[in-house]
């Protein structure tokens, strides 16, 4: 897939992988929002 960034996988640990889920799960919360919150959502950065 050309023009396309690559999937970047975080390790995190399963505690915030819990209340990541719980958020998303029971208050609604977007997926890109709660990771921005947690600090593990860094955005499109572009090409190089």
């Amino acid at each position: 897939m050309l023009g396309l960034p690559m999937k970047k996988n975080y390790r995190i640990a399963p505690e915030v992988r819990e209340q990541i889920l719980k958020r998303i799960k029971e208050e609604g919360a977007s997926v890109s929002q709660a990771a921005k919150d947690h600090g593990i959502h860094k955005g499109f950065q572009g090409h190089p």
